[in-house]
């Protein structure tokens, strides 16, 4: 931290392996809500490149800064792993998108709160632009893809309740220069975005309810969306959370007072699934088949 000509400037640099990891808000991907869900529940097949699609295969060097308590700056780049280190980690490198060049990754926010610190908020927008080969064929030239996205969020403390409400929409342009001649694509250019509305409750530090809509629409491309059968990513739904945080209000025990553990149950509603509500993947499944209750729990410290 320091100040320039007066004003307060905190900042910091960061080495991590998946864009918006560095977040500090739970708008972006990486801390997003729902915070843990199924590792094996079915999922929709499309999403952005920045939500998720290079996450644990990437490293990222960026630097960030918050200048007089207000506005927010983040600039990194990011790129793929080699294959030996990424197998050594546990994985496995095959078919993924390959990022050879640096990726440049940005981030810029405004927030601010009330006199007493009891509520804040902050607007802000993000974006990946990145240039890639798919399923690391470098055969035939490279796709390009460039993600931009804007978000809010708004929080309120009131004694042991707290109430928070977010949204984040992102927007992904494709230029299917490499995976339309490789047959991957029938689209030489194709578009996609991802929207998501959520309200949360804390009541008591201790009992918390959540919900959030969510979306994903963009062009409809036969081979891209292949698990669709209109080549449609459409899927859109509901996430219905309930979480106990028995520790939260008063803290662990002495031997280990910054544990904390949340005990979720979680159930995903699917209005549509890879562009239908009926019969999306042309053997007559419907998409409320991939609705999805999951009982989880989560130890933090």
């Amino acid at each position: 931290s320091g100040s320039v000509r007066g004003t307060p400037v905190n900042f910091g640099f960061y080495l991590n392996n998946n864009p918006t990891m560095q977040d500090p808000w739970n708008t972006l991907s990486a801390w997003g809500y729902p915070f843990n869900g199924s590792p094996i529940a079915p999922t929709p097949s499309a999403a952005t490149l920045i939500d998720g699609g290079l996450s644990q295969q990437v490293a990222g060097l960026g630097t960030y800064a918050l200048i007089n308590n207000h506005i927010y700056v983040d600039v990194g780049a990011y790129r793929t792993l080699g294959t030996g280190f990424q197998r050594f980690m546990g994985v496995d490198p095959t078919d993924q998108t390959l990022v050879t060049s640096p990726a440049p990754y940005w981030r810029v926010a405004y927030t601010s709160r009330n006199e007493d610190g009891t509520a804040s908020w902050e607007v802000g927008t993000y974006g990946l632009a990145a240039a890639t080969y798919p399923g690391r064929d470098t055969s035939a030239g490279r796709d390009r893809m460039l993600d931009v996205g804007f978000d809010a969020q708004y929080q309120v403390a009131s004694g042991n309740n707290d109430f928070l409400l977010m949204s984040s929409w992102t927007h992904e342009n494709q230029s299917w220069k490499a995976s339309q001649p490789l047959g991957l694509a029938t689209n030489g250019r194709d578009n996609l975005w991802k929207a998501n509305a959520t309200a949360y409750m804390l009541h008591d530090k201790t009992y918390g309810f959540g919900v959030q809509y969510f979306m994903t629409d963009g062009s409809r491309d036969e081979l891209l969306n292949g698990e669709s059968a209109s080549g449609s990513p459409l899927s859109d739904g509901v996430v219905l959370e309930a979480n106990w945080l028995p520790l939260n209000k008063r803290g662990g025990p002495a031997f280990w007072p910054r544990s904390n553990v949340k005990i979720s149950l979680q159930y995903i509603l699917y209005n549509r699934f890879n562009g239908s509500r009926h019969d999306y993947d042309g053997n007559g499944r419907s998409a409320a088949g991939n609705n999805t209750l999951f009982l989880g729990a989560w130890l933090a410290f």
